[in-house]
């Protein structure tokens, strides 16, 4: 069984980069970092982006607020992975974190310097090596989070709920049952939910990340396990909507 497994290894180390990598193309995230430790070479192949964008593509299909780009909580402080970014990937971060691009034609230091500036607080500490690796874990940490931005709750639709009983009558579909909506907390303040009736409702968020609108019970932000969100209240509950469903 020793000589087996010795031989195994032998087999495997002497492998060429290049069917080493396909070797590696089929391993999960965990093992494919504990490969990332055995030695130099084994560490840059492992490492390499077009490997953890497979895997953040495979895992993020199953996750909600996650299309297939760099995640924007990122830590970019360090300059090699910050000079691996194209100009079009920070764009798309410094879009996504919710931050206007200047007026005026940048050079790529001013984006990167904006991109360091920006990192949303709260997000999860630490560096690694590859901006699909970082990308991966960084979005596993994130799935913990439970303070929304203010540029998460007004990019996203919500479906809206209300509590059932005698008081919500007036919102009671045809069949009984309490109705639902898209409800939206728009970058200007301004409230728009079609269910409730009523004009000019403001919202803001709340210092625990939450949601408040205008003197109502302020809603307190979950995070399902796919990585959606919901807002509630104990009288409206609030899922954001991702492809098309709401979070469950």
């Amino acid at each position: 069984m020793d000589e087996m497994q010795s031989y195994e290894n032998k087999t495997i180390s002497s492998l060429p980069p290049e069917l080493l990598f396909r070797v590696f193309g089929y391993l999960d995230a965990d093992f494919l970092a504990r490969c990332g430790a055995v030695c130099r070479g084994w560490n840059a192949l492992a490492n390499h982006d077009i490997l953890w964008k497979e895997l953040c593509r495979k895992r993020w299909e199953r996750l909600r607020h996650l299309p297939l780009a760099i995640h924007p909580r990122v830590d970019f402080s360090d300059p090699d992975l910050a000079r691996s970014l194209s100009v079009a990937e920070v764009l798309d971060i410094l879009r996504r974190r919710g931050v206007n691009r200047p007026r005026g034609a940048l050079e790529k230091s001013d984006l990167l310097k904006l991109l360091h500036d920006t990192r949303p607080s709260g997000s999860p500490p630490g560096r690694w090596t590859g901006k699909w690796k970082s990308s991966y874990i960084v979005a596993e940490l994130d799935l913990d989070r439970t303070r929304l931005t203010f540029h998460e709750v007004s990019s996203m639709e919500w479906k809206f709920e209300f509590t059932s009983g005698t008081s919500w009558n007036y919102m009671m579909d045809g069949e009984g049952q309490p109705s639902t909506t898209k409800a939206l907390f728009r970058a200007d303040g301004v409230y728009v939910n079609p269910a409730l009736q009523v004009d000019g409702f403001r919202w803001r968020m709340t210092p625990y990340g939450g949601v408040q609108v205008e003197d109502y019970p302020p809603h307190r932000p979950q995070r399902t396990r796919d990585g959606g969100w919901i807002l509630s209240n104990g009288y409206f509950t609030y899922r954001s909507i991702d492809r098309g469903t709401p979070a469950e």
